[in-house]
């Protein structure tokens, strides 16, 4: 009961960030993604600058910190394609991921996140976006495999690779409560919930 409540504690500071003007939200996204890209261009500049300038002298000396477990992993992007669908690569023998050793996968992925609806395991139809939503071709993608990227085939998938979760919530198409209830089904099924992710971009 107490790690329900913590759950829909989360997920309700979460999603009260996304109920001011959406329109606004693209438009301070996009010139985000503007100063971001020149800032970053200005930091590469200063950098070669001073690297051209400087030796570096590289030593092993000084603290030591193990790395986790699970620093490596996987972006776990819905996949569209016949024949690389979480329900077919469960089956797979062996699993082409298994090699990797990866420590964590990121479901469903990263933009995709942001269209997807959970219990179909697909994107959502634009019919079912919120009012305020600019439909969105890139994501208007039928099924035409009835390929099975849900809960279960995840869960399939990551036990087979001994791989924890790192849940990539809707907050553009969706809602808390829906999303809510994405993080109890997952648990139902198993799977830990303690890593969220929210994807800020939109386009």
């Amino acid at each position: 009961m107490v790690q329900n409540t913590k759950i829909n504690s989360t997920l309700s500071g979460l999603f009260a960030k996304q109920s001011g003007n959406r329109a606004i939200e693209q438009w301070k996204c996009k010139h985000q993604r503007i100063w971001l890209l020149l800032l970053s261009i200005a930091i590469q500049l200063t950098m070669q600058k001073f690297l051209i300038a400087q030796t570096i002298t590289v030593a092993l000396s000084g603290t030591v910190r193990a790395m986790p477990d699970d620093i490596f992993g996987l972006n776990g992007t819905n996949t569209i394609v016949q024949g690389s669908s979480w329900g077919e690569l469960q089956t797979a023998n062996p699993h082409p991921f298994c090699k990797l050793q990866l420590g964590n996968i990121r479901y469903p992925g990263g933009q995709v996140s942001n269209w997807w609806n959970w219990k179909r395991g697909w994107f959502l139809n634009p019919p079912e976006y919120p009012a305020g939503i600019t439909f969105h071709p890139a994501y208007d993608i039928t099924n035409p495999f009835s390929l099975i990227n849900g809960l279960d085939a995840f869960k399939a998938n990551s036990d087979l690779l001994n791989a924890n979760p790192i849940w990539s919530l809707n907050t553009l198409t969706s809602n808390k409560e829906y999303q809510t209830a994405f993080m109890f089904a997952a648990r139902a099924k198993g799977f830990s919930v303690k890593i969220l992710n929210l994807v800020l971009s939109i386009i």
